[in-house]
């Protein structure tokens, strides 16, 4: 967890927001494969960010890694503990705390969707001078299930964080 930024970090929005072009398919795939893993990792010790959005992620902007950006999670101020127990959405069984607050079925969906609304704005960054929204056409078939995996609406159809962490996408 990080709670103050360097020097050479910016925030993902202002990143995204000063770029003059879009980013490519491998670097959105190094961002989300580090996002995912500290979000599994996060949830193995209890802790639910719950606000993950591009201007709570942190990104180095220092010349020797540009060629491998490094995120980072900040601001936990809206996160919370929870019981960690097994996700259990894929086989059938409800979690055993489904009725309180935040349990680690209802931690992943939500943790799933953001990561899906960042992966959007990376992979559909504004780019043109007129701030017009552009498709992007040149993703890959697996990218593209990723993404749609995270957005689902309904949260049965959601992907987990584990199914996310071996998704065909990341090998």
């Amino acid at each position: 967890m990080v709670f103050e930024g360097g020097k050479n970090n910016i925030d993902l929005d202002v990143y995204l927001s000063n770029r003059r072009e879009r980013i490519c398919e491998s670097d959105i795939k190094a961002i989300m494969r580090q996002l995912v893993d500290a979000a599994t990792e996060m949830h193995s010790k209890g802790v639910f960010h719950q606000d993950i959005k591009t201007d709570n992620i942190i990104i180095e902007n220092s010349a020797e890694r540009l060629a491998h950006p490094r995120v980072k999670y900040i601001d936990f101020g809206c996160g919370v503990f929870f019981t960690p127990e097994a996700v259990t959405r894929r086989n059938g069984r409800k979690s055993p705390a489904l009725n309180l607050l935040f349990n680690a079925t209802k931690a992943d969906c939500i943790t799933v969707l953001q990561l899906g609304r960042v992966m959007d704005r990376l992979l559909h960054n504004i780019t043109s001078s007129k701030n017009m929204y552009s498709k992007r056409t040149d993703i890959s078939e697996n990218c593209e299930s990723f993404l749609l995996g995270c957005l689902a609406a309904n949260n049965e159809d959601r992907l987990t964080l584990e199914e996310l962490r071996n998704h065909p996408w990341f090998t």
